[in-house]
């Protein structure tokens, strides 16, 4: 279980996503169980994912529908 101000921090320093899109994502997460956080090459987003893995919150690359 991850505290919602440490995941928006996460998204913010780590991921790169702006205050208002890390707090929008960490709110998506929170409310739906998971979120888009980004749309990037396949091998950017496996980066990301071990980046977010390392910090102790789940994450998954998918395909984009």
């Amino acid at each position: 279980m991850n505290v919602f101000p440490v995941v928006v921090d996460v998204l913010n320093r780590v991921v790169g996503l702006k205050l208002d899109d890390a707090i929008a994502g960490t709110w998506r997460i929170h409310e739906q169980g998971s979120a888009l956080i980004s749309s990037t090459s396949r091998d950017a987003a496996e980066a990301m994912v071990a980046r977010l893995h390392s910090y102790g919150i789940d994450a998954s690359v998918g395909r984009s529908s």
